[in-house]
């Protein structure tokens, strides 16, 4: 009789099992017509499950796809799940989560990329996925707002206290859990769930034209990293579309130099007065100012340039400019800008010395010489740069009329009589004068190699030794009698012998 009474005993536990799942299949579906009525669904279908299977509920808002079911987690936990689909994202549909473990082992270890909205607060949050330029069409800032609570795990509903709920978006698929387990009332809160959640849906919608929404989010958008990043995308990837020259013309305007400064590069020749002002703003970023510096080149006028430059050496914390304009100076080979130059190369930052130095090389005179001579004793980079100014400034000098005295080849500040006269005058290779040579040899001291040691070449000692007259160059060149006198020996006037 035992086992009989085992048989009956689970019959009827089945039986009560089914009858309570029954019923609560029943509530659900009385509780989803209600919602799905509610909120204004078309096309309703309702389809009932098996016993290991939950009842079904469909509809329309729409272009969304709207589906209500029975989910079960676990052993205690069930409710209903609501899935929404036909956001129209197609294989690049929009995925957000919560940042968290599992999203820095994926952006560290397997190079997944994430989208940035510009939005401080929402980037640190929420880790976004797919196609950037969609993200910033659908994320403006209500959107973010709204979604960002619904991800947090709640739903604001009008009037009455906010929805606990599970929601994830993935791939373009909105879905949200409502746990209904143990003496919970959340059941009956689904008719006041499902029209704020198809709100928030409506919102993640693709729009038809991409650029346009892009566009016209700029305009109400508080976050400058976000404006920032729709002027990128539109001058980017949308840079024929009619919304997008509109866009960068009013970014010229815009509260953020950073906006107005990459609108202006990639308006070009339109954009030239914004950087024009982005380079005579005193409070202008040091970074943003060296890139509208370097984006206007030689379009920037010398004086502009000069005024910038004196600005920079001027305050502390701005070589990035200091450098962008030494390098506009260069290439312009202004002359007059030579003191400014100076100036800049008697800095303490190495970077701005030697800029300076490449500078001076493009547009020093042969005043710049011994300066230049006594930065390359700091050494490192700058003794790089300043011998090839000097070699640079020996180049543009060298082509003395016959009689003069010019920049000879081979050492910085080497000096020669120039070819037609006799009498010709050249530094001496390695201090060694030629016997057998026409040429009279000046020679002057050269830094020795070991400190401690006066170099002496032999053909300044036998010059001495002769005590020949001193040369002189032609008054129809002070340029290089200027060199002679500063690049020549500190302890003797140099003889030479006629």
């Amino acid at each position: 009789m035992e086992p009989l009474f085992g048989l009956i005993a689970a019959a009827i536990a089945a039986s009560v099992a089914y009858l309570v799942t029954s019923e609560r299949r029943r509530a659900q579906l009385r509780v989803w017509r209600a919602a799905v009525e509610r909120a204004g669904l078309t096309g309703v279908e309702e389809a009932e499950g098996g016993i290991f299977e939950g009842a079904f509920l469909y509809g329309s808002s729409g272009d969304l796809r709207v589906r209500l079911e029975g989910y079960r987690r676990g052993k205690y936990e069930h409710g209903t799940k609501i899935v929404v689909t036909g956001l129209g994202h197609g294989a690049g549909g929009l995925s957000l989560r919560r940042e968290g473990l599992g999203t820095a082992i994926e952006k560290r270890f397997i190079g997944e990329r994430e989208i940035e909205i510009g939005d401080p607060g929402f980037d640190d949050e929420y880790y976004v996925q797919g196609q950037a330029p969609l993200a910033l069409a659908i994320l403006e800032p209500e959107t973010r707002r709204r979604l960002a609570g619904l991800l947090r795990g709640q739903v604001a509903v009008e009037g009455r206290e906010p929805v606990e709920v599970d929601a994830s978006l993935s791939d373009g698929v909105l879905e949200v859990r409502l746990k209904e387990s143990g003496f919970s009332s959340n059941r009956e809160r689904i008719p006041d769930l499902l029209p704020a959640l198809l709100d928030v849906a409506r919102r993640l919608v693709a729009p038809k034209d991409v650029a346009a929404r892009i566009a016209d989010n700029v305009g109400r958008e508080p976050e400058p990293g976000a404006r920032l990043r729709a002027v990128l995308v539109l001058a980017r990837e949308f840079r024929q579309h009619p919304a997008t020259r509109a866009t960068l013309l009013a970014a010229l305007e815009d509260a953020s130099e950073e906006v107005r400064l990459r609108a202006a590069m990639f308006l070009g020749e339109e954009g030239r007065a914004a950087l024009l002002d982005l380079v005579a703003r005193t409070g202008t970023d040091d970074s943003c100012a060296a890139r509208a510096i370097e984006a206007l080149g030689e379009r920037l006028p010398a004086e502009a340039a000069e005024a910038a430059l004196r600005r920079a050496l001027g305050g502390a914390g701005r070589p990035s400019t200091a450098r962008a304009c030494l390098e506009v100076l260069g290439r312009l080979g202004r002359p007059e800008a030579e003191a400014l130059l100076l100036d800049a190369l008697r800095t303490e930052d190495g970077p701005v010395s030697a800029a300076a130095a490449e500078a001076l090389g493009r547009a020093g005179t042969v005043a710049a010489v011994v300066p230049l001579r006594e930065a390359a004793e700091r050494g490192g980079d700058l003794r790089r740069a300043a011998r090839q100014a000097i070699a640079e400034i020996q180049a543009r000098l060298s082509g003395a009329a016959p009689g003069q005295l010019s920049l000879a080849a081979g050492d910085a500040g080497a000096l020669s009589l120039a070819d037609g006269e006799p009498g010709r005058l050249s530094l001496a290779e390695d201090g060694v004068l030629p016997r057998d040579s026409d040429e009279t040899a000046l020679v002057f001291p050269r830094d020795s190699d070991e400190p401690g040691t006066e170099a002496q070449p032999r053909a300044r000692r036998e010059a001495d030794e002769r005590g020949g007259s001193a040369g002189t160059a032609d008054s129809s060149s002070p340029d290089q009698a200027k060199l002679l006198a500063m690049t020549g020996p500190r302890e003797k006037t140099p003889q030479f012998k006629a």
